[in-house]
């Protein structure tokens, strides 16, 4: 059976100042051997185009699978090979492309059941075989970030069963110390990162959305003694979740606000009656948008 990802949709985004639309251009759809649950955009053969890896839901009971997408030269996705697993519980929940260990290649991290994957690229084309690290939680979002002193990647998850999140700390290339982090009586669906106090830090920002004790976003500061292990709690407002809750979120610069903490919060809303997602500057705009 074939399966489809899409590599450009249409976003209506209202902002705090009005509602404004992005358009982008028409969805083109490519067929995967198996069914996509999680993407992420890299390089995988050294050129300068973007590709992409796709995790699968599943290959067959044991056994997972990351597909993997070359952009060719008409910016076209063209099938260039399939990096399988084996694994009880094989479904990839989440996907991150990035240079991990600073040789100038892009890797492949994934969380699925309590485990994340790596998939290092040795040289243009050639992945390593798998990197497994067991964690004590399942696994719901993953994200690269830099979260001490040194100038190495590391990763922070996101816990979906309990009020916690765990920190994957990289003190030598290739070599990972896990941290847990209690945090609070929630859930927590995704994960994202950004310096969202202008201080040069990047902060942690995790979705507690719908089924959960407390339904917002819990930010974790860093400052020079590492990540802030107490949240600040941001909260929709109460109508706005009347027919809807928070799906996901994405930390980025949305609207140019050199003056504010230049990192906006967007998340998209589940169980609505039509797609949208919203800008935190409209949601949250006290907290998060403050003029110097």
């Amino acid at each position: 059976m074939k399966h489809s990802i899409l590599t450009w949709v249409i976003l209506f985004v209202p902002f705090a100042l009005g509602a404004q639309s992005i358009l982008l251009d028409s969805a083109i759809s490519y067929s995967t051997h198996y069914s996509p649950t999680a993407v992420g955009a890299g390089n995988f053969n050294a050129d300068s185009r973007t590709d992409l890896a796709v995790g699968a839901l599943y290959v067959k009971k044991d056994t997972g699978a990351i597909e993997i997408f070359i952009q060719k030269a008409n910016n076209t996705l063209s099938q260039k090979a399939t990096l399988f697993f084996a694994a009880e519980n094989p479904a990839v929940k989440c996907l991150i492309v990035g240079d991990l260990n600073s040789d100038g290649f892009d890797d492949i991290a994934f969380g699925y059941d309590h485990h994340i994957g790596i998939f290092y690229q040795r040289s243009p084309g050639q992945a390593d075989s798998l990197r497994t690290i067991t964690l004590n939680e399942q696994v719901s979002s993953l994200k690269m970030g830099y979260f001490n002193s040194d100038t190495l990647v590391d990763l922070v998850i996101s816990h979906p069963d309990q009020g916690k999140f765990s920190i994957l700390y990289q003190p030598t290339a290739e070599q990972w110390d896990h941290e847990e982090v209690t945090t609070f009586s929630s859930r927590f669906s995704e994960v994202d990162v950004g310096d969202l106090n202008n201080d040069g830090k990047e902060d942690i920002v995790l979705l507690a959305g719908r089924f959960v004790d407390t339904v917002g976003l819990f930010v974790h500061y860093q400052d020079k003694n590492g990540i802030d292990p107490t949240p600040t709690v941001l909260r929709p407002k109460q109508d706005m979740m009347d027919d809807f809750y928070p799906g996901g979120i994405a930390v980025e610069d949305v609207n140019g606000e050199i003056w504010c903490d230049l990192k906006d919060i967007a998340f998209p809303h589940a169980w609505n009656r039509c797609g949208c997602f919203w800008v935190c500057g409209l949601v949250m705009a006290a907290v998060l948008n403050k003029t110097p």
